[in-house]
């Protein structure tokens, strides 16, 4: 079905300027507007470049070039920037090939070198690494002469080029190099005769400085500064609006929401009224005719266990299919608690519910192990341990379970088969092997002497060096900080103090099992940063208190902390026509700064509400 343009989408379409740059709201259209240029331009015989920040937004252009049967999308390429830069590398050199996990293991090695070298105190994390990684390249020199990141960065380009590999952080570098040669640049300039660029408040100073050397004389970009939720991968928006700048581009606002009824748009123009952007404030507007939106800011509660509690009730009411979002991973563990206690088939985006991500799943595997141990089911113990033998890195060789599972036929004894795994490979192995054998067999015996499975997971953490093992190796795109990495833990902890007894745990932590496809999901949870782009008939926006994440004086900058703003504001824009928004103990400090005073509902009151 063909949706008419807006007045503001057709001034657009209309403009015959050579270079464009949108600024848009929530839900206004933009990136139908974009490639809508785009096929106008096809038809002209005018090859385009259509660059998204995600793959999720390039398949989803993809989806609708397919849908327009007309074959003018020919001419149209949708790409992401690794997709782009991975083209132009494999077409032009191609010497070094893609290996992610030969890279990772050189990311490993130099850690313990660097870690050896420099002093034992030293915390050299794969987080930190990764993290710093991204913005290596366009250090100045007196950044580099000052940094250790880039003595390790440099190390390590240099050993991926000895093994004649690449990852994804060198892509951007390399292919920028490739373009220096001006036959080259010429060459796949031919390929199009203008530059889309999509969600350009992702990019970072890698993609602009790509789209710098691209550039020909025709250029349409959009951007929607309210929406900047990236800033931990070094995003600014400002980039793109300074490039635009540059080129005198001719600048429009699409200011309407065809999503949401005003009650929604409000809470979000409240949200963001305040908000310290490099452009000026602009109020959304909503494009329904009729508003049947509801917005409830609920009373905040005690603790997330009772707001789960409420907000799974108002789930089990609803008429309508509903997002859940979140500010943190873990933060949808308690939800998930009450909607399987209720039977609530729920989806997990990322199809990872809380109790299956994998520190929460080693864990599990260590308590089973230990439980099954005390009641000398030694087969049960087994199998549980299995999966958790090199976690924390014991160095085990790779043949580990095989040889493992052969002591044990002769012992029928998990403690027993350890000690003898000890004894035989003491000729063969190293030292450390030898011992961490040795070693886990003293951990297990301890571990099942615990009645309480608080006690057990605190001695994971410490004795075995659980926290330790996870810092070290666990990556978190959405943080540089490496303790937020142990936030699951800690609120897997905080979980298991609820319970008894071991026994109802492990009952517990089976039954909690998100469904596999959201198709057959009554509500779907997901991350506030996962949900961009996305929307629905419901948003319980859960958690409202972790918007700011961290206390003011913790931020940088004032202007670290609007990312949290826009965050809320993202969440709380998915709606079509109901948000719901939750807290423990305060709500949000950015709810409090808009010009409408939200009435504070009570949970009954909202139950109640659901069920007429």
């Amino acid at each position: 079905m063909k949706i008419k343009p807006s007045e503001e989408q057709l001034r657009i379409l209309k403009s015959n300027s050579s270079n464009i740059l949108v600024r848009a709201k929530p839900g206004s259209g933009k990136t139908r507007v974009a490639l809508a240029s785009a096929m106008m331009k096809a038809k002209k015989n005018e090859r385009s470049l259509f660059i998204a920040f995600s793959k999720n937004a390039v398949d989803e252009v993809k989806k609708r070039i397919e849908e327009n049967k007309n074959g003018y999308g020919k001419l149209i390429q949708p790409l992401t920037f690794h997709g782009l830069s991975l083209r132009i590398y494999q077409r032009y050199d191609g010497t070094l090939k893609l290996n992610l996990q030969a890279s990772n293991r050189i990311i490993w090695d130099l850690i313990k070198k660097y870690e050896k070298q420099k002093n034992s105190t030293l915390s050299i994390s794969y987080n930190s690494i990764k993290h710093e990684f991204s913005n290596m390249p366009f250090l100045n020199q007196d950044e580099k002469e000052n940094s250790l990141y880039w003595e390790i960065y440099r190390d390590y380009v240099n050993r991926q080029k000895e093994l004649g590999i690449i990852d994804y952080s060198s892509l951007h570098p390399l292919a920028l190099g490739i373009l220096e040669d001006n036959n080259i640049l010429a060459e796949v300039q031919e390929g199009f005769e203008r530059i889309y660029i999509d969600e350009g408040h992702d990019l970072n100073k890698k993609n602009i400085n790509l789209i710098i050397k691209l550039y020909k004389e025709k250029f349409f970009g959009v951007i929607s500064e309210e929406q900047s939720i990236y800033g931990f991968r070094h995003a600014k928006p400002g980039y793109l609006l300074q490039f635009a700048k540059e080129i005198n581009a001719e600048i429009f606002d699409l200011t309407i929401n065809f999503r949401s009824g005003q009650k929604i748009v409000n809470l979000c123009n409240d949200i963001i009224r305040v908000a310290e952007n490099s452009c000026e404030y602009i109020p959304m507007k909503s494009g329904m005719s009729i508003d049947n939106s509801e917005v409830e800011v609920l009373e905040p509660f005690e603790n997330s266990q009772k707001e789960a509690e409420v907000i799974a009730s108002m789930i089990e009411q609803d008429t309508e299919k509903s997002f859940v979002l979140y500010r943190n991973h873990y933060y949808s563990a308690d939800l998930e608690r009450e909607l399987a206690y209720k039977e609530i088939p729920f989806y997990v985006t990322g199809e990872k519910g809380f109790f299956q991500v994998d520190e929460v799943r080693d864990l599990i595997s260590y308590i089973t192990s230990a439980y099954k141990l005390a009641q000398s089911n030694h087969t049960s113990a087994m199998e549980a341990l299995v999966p958790v033998l090199n976690k924390p890195f014991r160095w085990f060789p790779k043949n580990m379970e095989e040889q493992l599972l052969d002591y044990y036929e002769k012992q029928d004894n998990l403690i027993l088969a350890l000690q003898e795994f000890y004894k035989g490979t003491s000729r063969n192995q190293t030292g450390a092997i030898n011992s961490a054998s040795k070693e886990l067999a003293s951990h297990l015996i301890i571990l099942s002497s615990f009645s309480s499975p608080v006690d057990m997971i605190k001695y994971i953490r410490a004795n075995m060096k659980y926290d330790k093992y996870i810092i070290k190796t666990k990556f978190n795109p959405d943080s540089e900080d490496d303790q937020e990495l142990l936030s699951t833990i800690d609120k897997f902890q905080e979980i298991i103090e609820r319970f008894d007894s071991t026994e109802e745990l492990l009952k517990w932590c089976e039954r909690i099992k998100p469904v596999k496809e959201p198709e057959n999901a009554k509500t779907i949870l997901m991350t506030s940063h996962a949900s961009k782009g996305k929307e629905i008939e419901y948003v319980y926006v859960i958690g409202s208190n972790m918007y700011p994440y961290q206390p003011k004086m913790k931020y940088k900058t004032n202007l670290d902390m609007e990312e949290d703003r826009r965050l809320l504001y993202v969440a709380c824009s998915r709606a079509k026509r109901k948000t719901v928004v939750s807290a423990v103990n305060n709500h949000s400090i950015f709810l409090n700064e808009g010009e409408n005073n939200y009435e504070l509902k009570s949970s009954i009151q909202s139950i109640e509400q659901s069920i007429e």
